[in-house]
């Protein structure tokens, strides 16, 4: 059950992430991906605490959220390479 709500806390994280690549929010604080990182790792160290998921599971999580934010940031930044050509 906490894997599924710590799963959700990333997948909610990458949707904002990817609106504001969208310009859906603009230089959005909700948007920003220190902000959603933060915020995961705070959800995930909760539930660490709270003896519902391992360290390692949240370090995997904190770090694919990472990885994808990182290639979805290149994938958009690639497009706007394009579009300008």
């Amino acid at each position: 059950m906490s894997a599924d709500l710590l799963r959700e806390d990333f997948n909610a994280a990458l949707a904002q992430f990817a609106a504001g690549l969208r310009g859906r929010l603009p230089g959005d604080f909700l948007s920003d991906p220190i902000v959603l990182i933060d915020s995961h790792r705070t959800y995930a160290l909760d539930l660490i605490a709270e003896g519902a998921i391992s360290p390692a599971d949240a370090r995997s999580s904190v770090w694919s959220l990472i990885s994808r934010m990182v290639l979805m940031q290149g994938a958009a930044d690639a497009r706007g390479v394009s579009e300008d050509a």
